[in-house]
């Protein structure tokens, strides 16, 4: 009898660790499409509110798959390359330097994104 607990023990342990699993894949896309989805607004205004929106909507996931703060990190580590990029895309037309800090902002995204697919 005590042979068929620990099974099924280690069965629902495997269960639970695959839904964590699958839970932190769905929340990692959910945030990367976010973060894009952003770049629609019509205005500083619609920005900021859409923005806090999406803070909130973030909080409310990594609390729901039980994040620690390394998966956390892990997780919004595209929000802080687009909060760059978007900060870059913010300088003024005329700067000088505007076109290299974008460009080099566009290269970290292309970086991460390559490093996960290899």
């Amino acid at each position: 009898m005590s042979d068929i607990k620990e099974a099924e023990q280690r069965i629902y342990a495997n269960r639970v660790a695959t839904l964590k699993q699958l839970s932190m894949v769905l929340a990692d896309i959910l945030i990367m499409h976010d973060v894009n989805i952003g770049r629609l607004s019509t205005g500083p205004e619609d920005y900021k509110l859409l923005s806090e929106w999406l803070d909130k909507k973030r909080e409310q996931v990594l609390t729901l798959v039980e994040a620690t703060p390394e998966e956390s990190a892990n997780l919004l580590r595209f929000r802080n390359l687009y909060d760059s990029f978007d900060s870059e895309c913010e300088r003024p037309q005329d700067d000088p330097g505007k076109a290299e800090a974008l460009d080099r902002s566009l290269q970290k995204i292309r970086e991460q994104f390559k490093r996960e697919i290899s």
